[in-house]
């Protein structure tokens, strides 16, 4: 598996992270009380999901070079071991 395919898992992986982040996260809104005024919650949603987008990329790079360091490495099986 080359790097540009690793790149693009961690890619794909970044998104998932980014939207899995996001949801919880304006779900935490109501948890947590956070208030609107002033876009207090649309911040919190916002900078969680940037830090779940960071954190996938990372877990998807980080996943591809695990999977294409073993026997067999292949897009989708990387792809699967980042998304789990």
């Amino acid at each position: 598996m080359s790097w540009w395919l690793s790149l693009l898992v961690g890619a794909l992986t970044a998104v998932a992270g980014c939207l899995g982040t996001g949801v919880v996260a304006s779900l935490l809104v109501d948890w947590y009380r956070v208030s609107s005024r002033e876009g207090a919650s649309g911040f919190f949603v916002i900078g969680l999901a940037l830090l779940g987008l960071i954190g996938g990329f990372v877990v998807g790079v980080v996943a591809a070079r695990i999977v294409a360091a073993g026997a067999a490495p292949g897009f989708l099986k990387a792809l699967g071991v980042g998304l789990g």
